[in-house]
């Protein structure tokens, strides 16, 4: 690493902190309009379909009557969680789902990492990737369709390094099918695809959104049969611009980090962002990609009360934390201008 790129990437990671520090506060996104008014009506649409109404029925009822601006499609979800959870009659079978795919992308970073690392290092990431199974516990925290997209997406990314490519794609376009909040995830796939020359792959993915779209289309021309005027996209109504603090509000929802202060937060997350340029094979890459994509998004789009997107992503955040303390050596020894000293590059 030059000594120039490396004071570069100094600055930059001092100059977020700094700005976390002075300007997040976690209370500033918790205690806002609409608190928890998207949970109420997640569960209010789940228990109208299990009395026996269509989604759509149920959507329209419950959206109306808190007072969505049901013309802006986005504020419809795609039906097919909704539907899944109306149609299984214990809530007990309908957070074990959830719980099961958890355990399941926990289990699939353990084996990818335990034929590279020593156990204990393995146990902590382990440890740090544990938010999914911990909401999977409270309340009705799983019936939120971005915690049930960011499983699937850690399950993605881990099957990917494992070499399951099937249930890599499987699983990424079912995130997106749950959640459109899923569609730049899905995106960095199919272009790192390309880039690494898996045409096969980069195809499965490219079918995949592609359908994707096509149902969306059918979604948004359905919409139109339950308003009296014509729906609209509006993608405008979420352009909030609230910077760097949304963006650790995001972070923020992972469970670890709701049980400590704001400044906790402010600090961890540019060393997170450092450990990720230490990990250097594909997944790493497409992890890092798949971070910086949706800070990038973050800073701009997002109301306040919508921090619990962060679920979509927050929980790879910690995982560069175990890869903090390697770059942190090859910055240093850029600086000191000892080749030598570099540390070797963990896979």
């Amino acid at each position: 690493m030059a000594r120039g790129l490396a004071t570069l990437i100094f600055l930059f990671a001092a100059g977020i902190l700094i700005l976390g520090l002075l300007t997040f506060r976690m209370e500033d996104f918790m205690s806002v309009g609409a608190k928890g008014e998207d949970l109420k009506c997640y569960r209010g649409i789940i228990y109208r379909i299990q009395q026996g109404e269509g989604y759509y029925q149920a959507a329209h009822a419950e959206l109306s009557s808190r007072g969505y601006p049901t013309k802006i499609v986005f504020n419809w979800r795609l039906p097919f969680l909704g539907w899944l959870l109306g149609h299984i009659p214990d809530a007990r079978m309908s957070r074990a789902i959830p719980m099961l795919l958890s355990l399941f992308a926990i289990w699939l970073w353990i084996t990818l990492k335990l034929r590279e690392w020593p156990i204990y290092k393995v146990a902590a990431g382990a440890i740090l990737a544990a938010g999914f199974p911990i909401y999977t516990l409270l309340d009705d925290i799983y019936i939120i369709h971005e915690l049930w997209a960011g499983i699937l997406i850690f399950i993605s990314l881990t099957a990917h390094g494992r070499g399951w490519k099937t249930i890599s794609c499987v699983s990424g376009i079912l995130a997106l099918f749950i959640r459109e909040l899923a569609l730049p995830f899905a995106a960095i796939m199919t272009v790192s695809s390309l880039v690494e020359r898996r045409k096969q792959e980069a195809l499965a993915w490219g079918m995949g959104i592609i359908a994707f779209l096509g149902v969306f289309f059918v979604h948004f021309l359905t919409v139109q049969d339950f308003l009296t005027g014509d729906p609209v996209l509006h993608f405008g109504y979420w352009f909030d611009f609230n910077g760097w603090a949304f963006v650790l509000a995001t972070f923020q929802m992972h469970p670890f980090l709701l049980l400590l202060p704001s400044w906790v937060t402010s600090i961890i997350v540019p060393f997170s962002l450092l450990g990720f340029l230490g990990w250097h094979n594909s997944t790493g890459i497409r992890i890092r990609l798949t971070i910086i994509t949706y800070i990038f998004i973050f800073l701009f789009v997002g109301k306040k009360f919508n921090a619990y997107w962060g679920l979509i992503y927050c929980n790879l955040l910690p995982l560069g934390l175990l890869y903090t303390r390697d770059t942190m050596a090859r910055l240093n020894a850029a600086f000191r201008h000892d080749c030598k000293d570099r540390p070797p590059v963990i896979p």
